[in-house]
């Protein structure tokens, strides 16, 4: 039961197509929706598409780009960073996105530890828009589910930062879970508010674009301020967002009365959800489904989740609920022997959005991510984290085997 009534989730998604692929049907189904509003900038699906059908032909043929290459952005949140990423991925380089405020010995560490091609910054950006109508408008799509999609560093234990890579085959299955678990039609309105160093902004930046729906892009500053949330949530009339819990928690205690009226589905994860905060956000956004999601970075952004709308949070608790599309949890002792129902373990995920591993740190790895005890031809990743199967096949989520702590969704190890 264990293995597999808990883990039944196969789902058959077609095998040849990417993210990207999926971005140019829908291009070809709405080629006039609009994709992205940034502030007073808009870019329909199909000038986002022409735009980076141009970038990634400017990047083949001044940077002789090849499939699993690595290609940093440094850019704000603006049109220019979704075009940079939808870019970078049609060229069938991966994105390793890079913050802007990160110190010059950081992002020299990164561009070095992952042999960047290039970083796309501002100065690139401009390079590109001078000559951009020289670059051919039409489709460009180098990447399969073999390759590398994305490269997010996360905070290392010693300092340095590690990059996990995360390939075409994880994300995928990821963001075609989500279209049919929140059932996403092409009239839905996307807020991107989370930082692009961290994983959830992933399915934010990329789940609209394969369903037809809008992107709202937030100001480069303004996931930390409540007033200026609110005021775009209203006026633009999103209705999907994610929060970390604690920003959950600052939303809804700073927050007017009558806002957000529009949500249909609050998504919160990269922290604990506390009871209280799950039941204050029920009650002030009764139209919305609050959901709780868990996962790692190292396994394509979330691999459990929950629908909290028709659970009693005061009486059963918040639990990180159930796992995904072809995705597989095992709760293990220290000899990787299955923990009976009620008995905590360590948390391991097994499946499709299992990533590659970490950039240059072949032992790290060999350490994280094992052969499957319980399936062939798979890997599983050691969380690290420790939880336990409830009765209906929810999993608790109970804390962190070493002493890192999670802040806004960072983890921190404490030293």
């Amino acid at each position: 039961q264990l293995v597999f009534d808990f883990n039944d989730t196969e789902v058959l998604y077609p095998k040849d197509k990417t993210v990207v692929d999926l971005f140019e049907e829908q291009v070809s189904k709405t080629p006039n929706n609009i994709a992205v509003i940034f502030n007073e900038t808009k870019l329909t699906y199909r000038e986002l598409d022409e735009q980076s059908n141009q970038l990634a032909a400017y990047l083949i043929e001044n940077y002789a780009i090849e499939s699993n290459d690595l290609v940093g952005i440094k850019l704000e949140r603006s049109e220019r960073m979704i075009v940079s990423i939808f870019g970078i991925l049609k060229s069938g380089a991966a994105y390793v996105p890079i913050d802007v405020s990160y110190p010059q010995e950081r992002i020299d560490y990164i561009a070095k530890d992952g042999n960047l091609k290039l970083c796309i910054d501002e100065n690139e950006f401009e390079k590109f828009s001078s000559n951009q109508n020289t670059y051919a408008k039409t489709p460009i799509q180098l990447s399969n589910l073999n390759s590398l999609a994305y490269c997010i560093y996360t905070s290392g234990s010693t300092g340095k930062p590690k990059g996990v890579l995360n390939d075409h085959a994880g994300l995928y299955n990821r963001l075609l879970w989500m279209q049919s678990y929140l059932k996403i039609d092409d009239k839905q309105n996307f807020l991107q508010k989370t930082p692009y160093t961290f994983d959830v902004s992933v399915w934010e930046l990329i789940l609209p674009f394969i369903t037809g729906s809008a992107l709202v892009v937030a100001n480069p500053e303004g996931h930390k301020d409540v007033a200026y949330l609110e005021e775009i949530i209203d006026r633009e009339q999103v209705t999907i967002i994610h929060f970390v819990p604690s920003m959950l928690g600052a939303f809804l205690e700073n927050g007017k009365k009558g806002t957000g009226s529009s949500l249909l589905h609050i998504v919160c994860s990269g922290e604990e959800l506390p009871v209280l905060t799950a039941q204050d956000c029920k009650e002030k956004f009764h139209n919305a489904s609050l959901h709780n999601l868990y996962g790692p970075t190292e396994a394509a952004i979330d691999v459990t989740a929950i629908d909290l709308s028709e659970v009693d949070v005061i009486k059963y608790g918040v639990s990180i609920g159930k796992p995904i599309a072809n995705t597989k949890i095992y709760i293990v002792n220290n000899a990787l022997e299955l923990q009976p129902f009620g008995v905590p373990g360590e948390l391991l995920i097994s499946g499709i959005q299992v990533a590659r591993g970490y950039v240059n740190l072949p032992e790290l790895t060999k350490d994280r991510f094992i052969a499957d005890p319980f399936r062939e031809d798979y890997n599983v990743y050691r969380t690290g984290d420790v939880a336990k199967w409830q009765s209906d096949g929810s999993i608790a989520y109970l804390g962190r085997i070493d002493n890192q702590v999670k802040i806004r969704g960072n983890r921190i190890e404490l030293g």
